[in-house]
């Protein structure tokens, strides 16, 4: 079986999840921690599957776990930067959420709605973090955002995305006080999970994030 095939089978049948969950399981075990009854059933059973994987699985499961932990490690380093220029230059930020119309969806690819994304956001924002994500009751493609404004919420220039992709929700909110960052934070948070989850139904999609802080501002933030 072929590498790729064999990966696919591997996070069809979440055996990268379950040699995650061993791992961690097992480090609690050694650290002398107390499992409960649930985690100590969890523990023997992930070990039994673990014991029948052949060496091509675990070499492929291992490869795609250390993926992993990179793409976390750029996402967060990302997240802090981007968490730092909302800060510094006290700008709106904005939760938003882009999605596409039919005719959009019928007539364009991924990718070039993928670069459609990416434009309009380079028009509007300092910096942001977008993901691609799709709907759980018909797999409708969409993005999920942060965006520090480039000025306030400038209503044309989201009512132009509205007229020619699609449909946007957007909630602005003010980076200057204790209580908004905590928000901030968390969504930022949330943005890192959706980046990093399985697309296995969605094989041409490499890498769900989009990220970017414009100059100045990406030569002082490093």
């Amino acid at each position: 079986m072929f590498d790729k095939e064999l990966k696919q089978e591997i996070v069809r049948n979440d055996l990268d999840k379950i040699t995650r969950r061993l791992d961690y399981l097992d480090y609690l075990d050694n650290n002398g921690q107390v499992l409960d009854e649930h985690e100590k059933q969890e523990f023997e059973q992930f070990k039994l599957i673990y014991n029948t994987l052949s060496e091509d699985e675990k070499r492929v499961i291992y490869n795609l776990n250390i993926a992993r932990w990179r793409r976390i490690k750029r996402t967060r380093h990302f997240i802090n930067k981007l968490f730092c220029l909302a800060v510094l230059t006290n700008s709106t930020c904005a939760f938003v959420t882009l999605t596409f119309n039919d005719n959009t969806l019928n007539t364009t690819t991924e990718l070039a709605r993928r670069k459609r994304v990416r434009r309009f956001l380079d028009r509007v924002c300092l910096g942001y973090f977008a993901n691609i994500d799709f709907g759980k009751t018909n797999e409708r493609e969409h993005y999920h955002a942060i965006l520090v404004l480039k000025n306030d919420f400038d209503k044309e220039l989201f009512n132009y995305w509205e007229q020619k992709n699609g449909f946007y929700n957007i909630k602005p909110i003010s980076c200057n006080d204790d209580l908004t960052n905590v928000k901030l934070s968390k969504y930022l948070n949330k943005l890192t999970y959706h980046a990093l989850k399985d697309t296995t139904q969605h094989e041409d999609t490499s890498y769900r994030a989009i990220y970017k802080i414009n100059k100045p501002f990406s030569d002082i933030i490093q």
